[in-house]
Formats: C-alpha cells, structure tokens, sequence
C-alpha cells in the first residue's frame, strides 16, 4: 500500500503550498509558517523558530515574520513565528508544551532537519527564545536573541550547568541604547554576567552591542544571524 501524505500538510491544488501562511491550532493558539518557493520533499530544510515582540497579544507577529520569510526565501529556510505566552510573572510552562506542539507538527509535517534548528527573537520573544534554549537545550543547535536576555522570572528556572557540553551556540546582540531591557528589569551588565556564565560552561557565544542602537530590529539583522549560524564550527 502507497504510503499516504502527511494529512496536516498545506496544500494548493494538489502542492505544498509555499509562501506565508496562517495557521490557527486553537482558539488561544496560532502561527505564521513560511515555506520557500523552492521547497522539495527531497531534502532537510533547516528551520527558524522566531519569536515577536508581544506574545500571543502583539500586532508585531505578522510583519516580523513577514521579515523572516523575505530571508528565509533567499537562504532556504522554513519558518514558524508562533504567538506565544508573554509572562512576565511566572514562567509559562503551559505556553511551552503549546509551543512544542507547533514545532513538532511542522517537523513531522515537512522534512525539517532536527539538528539544523535555530531559535531567535527579539525584545521579550528574544527573553523568550534566551529561556527556551537554556531549558531546553536538546531541542535546538543555535539561539540567536536580539535586544532580550535572561529576566529574573527565567533566571529561577533555568540551569547553566545544564547546558555544559551541549553542542549549542548563543549569538547575542543589543543596542547600548536599547530602552526595553530596562523595562523588563534588565541591564547590559546582566545580559553580559549571562554571556560570561555560558562561555564558563564551555558554550560558544557570539556577543555584540551596536552604539546608538536603541529598541529596533534592522533589517540586516537577519542575514548576519543566518552568516553566523551557517558558519557555526561542525555545522554544514
């Protein structure tokens, strides 16, 4: 018996459909998917779990993914920008099993490569994706935050030593100018402290602060994320 396709798979008249797409999991739950012009069922494609500013509440999902699948066109990446819990209070746990859901039906739903997985963000997604990768490390092989670090709610439940000798690489970036980790308590100082204790546990990290950037995500932002990890040591 002819092995059947993955019944979830988006379809255009018969193809995967590629491009940006919505797809709405559940009443509380939702995310954009971008699948390259070029995508072929021959092949792993490496994917980007990118991470808006706002959660699940924020007007800045579509248009950062929007951003996203311009590159991902370019370099052949698929990727998922999910709404995600936004909790500045306690440590979204249940938001997290949402989260994995979503990236375990699109992997079992097209031919992700697991070991090529990055995950980014920027502002509190940036929090977000820091958090995400430092608990659970063997879900991903790069994080690349941009204007976040780790706020006290994750700092409690998170472990550096966890991480220690995991084949996971940080490239972190922040404007010296960058108002938004003060709002979420934050500092350079404490991005930098994070930095130092990842590099301790043996990590390789990538740290760089823009003078005069402020709380902005620059276009070119993506491609130097994607140079760095396509140049990671050991990675293809």
């Amino acid at each position: 018996m002819a092995a059947k396709p993955a019944a979830l798979l988006a379809t255009f008249y018969g193809q995967v459909q590629t491009g940006l797409q919505f797809i709405q999991e559940n009443k509380k739950a939702g995310y954009f998917l971008y699948v390259p012009g070029s995508f072929s069922q021959e092949r792993k494609w490496p994917l980007v779990l990118a991470f808006a500013e706002g959660g699940a509440n924020g007007s800045n999902l579509k248009p950062y993914a929007e951003q996203w699948g311009g590159d991902a066109e370019k370099r052949g990446y698929v990727v998922l920008c999910p709404a995600w819990w936004n909790s500045r209070d306690s440590v979204p746990e249940q938001g997290d099993q949402m989260v994995f859901k979503i990236l375990d039906k699109v992997i079992k739903d097209y031919p992700i490569d697991k070991s090529r997985i990055l995950v980014t963000g920027f502002g509190d997604g940036a929090d977000y994706a820091f958090y995400l990768a430092l608990r659970y490390p063997d879900r991903f092989s790069a994080a690349a935050p941009v204007g976040g670090g780790i706020t006290h709610v994750y700092e409690n439940v998170i472990s550096f030593r966890k991480v220690a000798g995991k084949p996971l690489a940080f490239w972190v970036l922040n404007g010296k100018q960058d108002v938004g980790l003060q709002d979420r308590q934050m500092t350079l100082e404490d991005v930098k402290q994070s930095v130092e204790k990842l590099r301790s546990s043996g990590l390789q990290v990538d740290y760089k602060e823009i003078a005069g950037l402020g709380h902005e995500y620059r276009k070119n932002f993506n491609k130097s994320i994607l140079d760095w990890f396509e140049g990671i040591k050991g990675k293809p």
